[in-house]
């Protein structure tokens, strides 16, 4: 931990240099020494693995409760082999795009359902298969000219079948 810290930020120990000691001589100051006399601190870093993962797990908490918080961001404070965090991220962000595109594909639906029932929009029949209305293979409601089977009178459009089952 010494070497490692020292490598970090440099420090002292009884007023020298760390890096002027031998390893053999700071075992033995800290064997034959008291320590009481020291100030050491011992704390988790930035980079310390368990700072890392209490980050990710604190992170994963936050998205179960409803925060928006970027999917891959956890498992970037997880110890894992970068390919395997790449994959997880990739994948992450793929689903991601795909609700997204998705939730814009229904937000477009339903803008064109209400102005179809305002009138201010038409659509085909296939148009309207895809947006859930009513099946393109549907047959027609009956209207009295149909009922009575007077042939004169056209029968209703799919235009006509689309508005009742709107209306309905």
């Amino acid at each position: 931990m010494l070497n490692s810290q020292n490598a970090k930020s440099p420090f002292q120990v009884a007023g020298q240099d760390y890096s002027q000691y031998s390893q053999d001589e700071i075992l033995e100051l800290l064997e034959t020494s008291d320590l009481l006399e020291y100030d050491v601190i011992v704390a988790d870093s930035a980079f310390a693995p368990s700072t890392r993962l209490a980050i990710a797990q604190m992170l994963l908490d936050l998205m179960s409760k409803g925060a928006q918080v970027p999917p891959g961001l956890p498992f970037k404070f997880l110890d894992m082999p970068a390919d395997l965090k790449k994959d997880i991220t990739d994948q992450l962000d793929a689903q991601s795009q795909q609700q997204a595109q998705a939730q814009s594909e229904t937000s477009n639906t339903e803008i064109k359902k209400t102005l179809l029932a305002k009138g201010q929009y038409t659509v085909s029949p296939e148009e309207a298969q895809q947006m859930g209305l009513v099946p393109a293979n549907q047959p027609l409601q009956e209207t009295p000219n149909t009922a009575n089977n007077n042939t004169d009178i056209p029968d209703t459009t799919y235009a006509d079948n689309l508005a009742s089952s709107l209306a309905g």
